[in-house]
């Protein structure tokens, strides 16, 4: 797998200068209802507001379980007042990097009108503007404080609400496509009824496709849905070093597939988007596949597991993002969001990830007899190495909330009653009992039920037997599995969301990150990068044992020489407790136990 030391920036310590770039991008006309869709000033900026000195706080989030990171910068009243210079609506790009001379490279480049996204440019996101408040403050000395806060989000146009009306339709029909276009979203309910009679059953890998189609695509059956018609401006293609970015979708790359082990060791381009590849017949090549990826529907031979009979009058009143979700099957898949580097370009971009979840353990093996499941090994994914120097602060835990000892997947398949389906299910077998944990502990549950098993005619099995296998194996022994959080010193480079970090001997999953830089009111810097981690197992895990963090050492003696060997980040302890075997607070008799879980295997 791929892995990237986030190690000291010097021989001896790490070093920084923190500092910040914002460069907005604001609409030259605010009021459009006076402009036309061609008029000239439809698309017009102005030139690039670039801050790097107002502001004294600018945090970014990002979570896999929202759909849209957010931005929040609070800036104080210089010589421009931000409240009118900035508003709902313009774009803003977030650049946090360790050195100020850095800082003011971007700057450059951003007023010329050139990418400020490369690799090492600590890009953390473009946003749209939501809000400009501006805020009037008196202290009890009586000093007033007059500040700026300005809140962004990003990926917002996936939140786009479809609407068709037939009888609006019938008013604006003969109309130029200008006019009726924006409002009806007809061409999405259009492009999506071609892959229904094209398709008849729809692979996942099909319709995810076209979530990054853009206009210009050559294949008859991947339809766009770039034409729900954002529109962008020059400026905000060339910071990105998209120049030909037409459409929103287009500054987006689409990865799609499942992950495999990277084999490449010196190209983050590469390790962090194992063995992806550029899907050619879509022109603005911002969409990638996974090996054996087949466009089109081929019996029973997603590469995706899954498969839908598509219902686009379900789709009136809901967002992008959740009939995209809503199809991907989220109980095998996940769909996210994430700035994360591009597979073939020195670039970070907004992506849109669509993959199997990849929380399969290194020792999970399942072959019914009838269908092998390709999986996503957890230990594979790519994954950045932090070292202790980094570290301010941790607190990791094992939770018994999280412990599941019975599994059970049902899937429907449309062309069987449900009733008969589920019984023979049953019958097959899907599910999944830990009986020693249920009589330590009584039935912990997770079941339940995929809409997504529509295979071909002449596959006569469901896939509920092989699923249950995989969600057992993601969801079993949750609770000897470590989640946690970790506070470091601010990481300039492109950490992303869906990700793992390796850390004291432990493999984690990334869930969530936050950036924070702050001024203090003597002038003082900070910049810090929080991680919310989780599926925490011991990186020694093989295809033989999947071992788990705290396992090993019971006196804190052995776990205090490890720490030092590995990390040096523990404090010292006190060896006084007056327990049986010590003499005056002596230890006479070592208290330390036989390991609970070994690299042989388990106790």
């Amino acid at each position: 797998m791929y892995v990237k030391e986030l190690d000291l920036n010097s021989t001896d310590s790490h070093q920084t200068s923190p500092a910040y770039v914002l460069t907005f991008v604001r609409w030259d006309v605010r009021d459009t209802s006076s402009i036309s869709n061609k008029s000239p000033d439809a698309l017009k900026t102005r030139n690039p507001l670039v801050v790097y000195n107002d502001a004294i706080s600018v945090n970014v989030s990002y979570n896999k379980s929202s759909i849209c990171p957010s931005m929040q910068a609070i800036l104080l009243s210089g010589d421009i007042n931000y409240s009118t210079a900035v508003a709902p609506g313009d774009f803003v790009f977030v650049n946090m990097v360790n050195w100020e001379t850095k800082a003011q490279e971007i700057r450059d480049r951003a007023i010329a009108g050139k990418p400020i996204n490369k690799f090492a440019d600590g890009f953390k996101g473009v946003f749209k503007v939501q809000t400009v408040s501006r805020n009037l403050t008196t202290s009890p000395e009586g000093v007033k404080s007059y500040t700026f806060n300005v809140t962004a989000s990003g990926f917002t146009e996936l939140n786009t609400v479809l609407y068709y009306n037939p009888a609006l339709a019938k008013e604006l029909a003969g109309k130029p496509a200008a006019v009726a276009f924006p409002i009806l979203f007809g061409d999405f309910f259009t492009g999506q009824g071609n892959i229904i009679r094209d398709a008849g059953v729809n692979a996942i890998d099909l319709f995810a496709m076209t979530l990054g189609a853009s206009h210009r695509v050559d294949n008859a059956n991947l339809k766009s849905i770039g034409d729900f018609n954002y529109t962008i401006p020059k400026l905000v293609a060339s910071l990105l070093g998209k120049t030909k970015a037409q459409y929103v979708n287009e500054l987006y790359n689409l990865l799609v597939g499942i992950w495999t082990k990277s084999s490449v060791t010196n190209s983050p381009q590469k390790g962090f988007n194992p063995n992806f590849s550029e899907y050619s017949s879509c022109k603005s090549g911002n969409v990638f596949t996974a090996p054996s990826f087949k466009l089109g529907y081929t019996e029973n031979q997603s590469y995706l597991q899954g498969w839908y009979v598509l219902n686009p009058q379900d789709w009136n009143g809901k967002t992008v993002h959740s009939i995209f979700s809503n199809y991907t099957n989220e109980k095998i898949n996940e769909m996210y969001t994430s700035y994360r580097v591009d597979p073939s370009v020195d670039a970070v971009v907004p992506t849109i990830i669509v993959r199997q979840k990849p929380f399969t353990n290194p020792n999970f093996k399942f072959d019914s007899g009838v269908t092998s499941v390709p999986t996503s090994n957890f230990l594979d994914l790519p994954r950045w190495k932090i070292s202790p120097d980094l570290v301010l602060s941790y607190s990791f835990s094992k939770n018994d909330a999280l412990r599941i000892n019975f599994v059970q997947v049902y899937t429907r398949q449309y062309s069987v009653p449900p009733e008969v389906s589920f019984a023979q299910q049953l019958k097959d077998g899907n599910y999944q009992i830990n009986t020693a944990d249920i009589n330590r502990h009584g039935v912990r549950s997770y079941m339940t039920t995929s809409d997504a098993d529509f295979p071909a005619k002449d596959i006569k099995t469901s896939s509920a037997l092989s699923w249950t296998n995989l969600v057992n194996d993601w969801v079993s022994h949750g609770h000897l599995k470590e989640t946690g959080t970790i506070s470091l010193v601010g990481i300039q480079d492109p950490i992303a969301v869906g990700d793992n970090v390796e850390f004291n001997g432990v493999v984690y999953h990334i869930e969530s990150i936050s950036h924070q830089f702050q001024v203090n009111n003597r002038g003082h810097k900070m910049f810090r990068t929080n991680l919310s981690l989780t599926y925490g197992i011991d990186i020694s895990s093989d295809s033989n044992n999947l071992l788990y963090p705290e396992m090993q050492f019971t006196d804190r003696f052995s776990a205090g020489k490890d720490d030092w060997n590995k990390n040096k980040l523990l404090p010292g302890f006190s060896d006084t407790q007056d327990i049986t075997g010590r003499d005056k607070g002596e230890e006479i008799k070592e208290t330390k136990e036989a390991p609970f879980q070994t690299r042989k295997g388990v106790f």
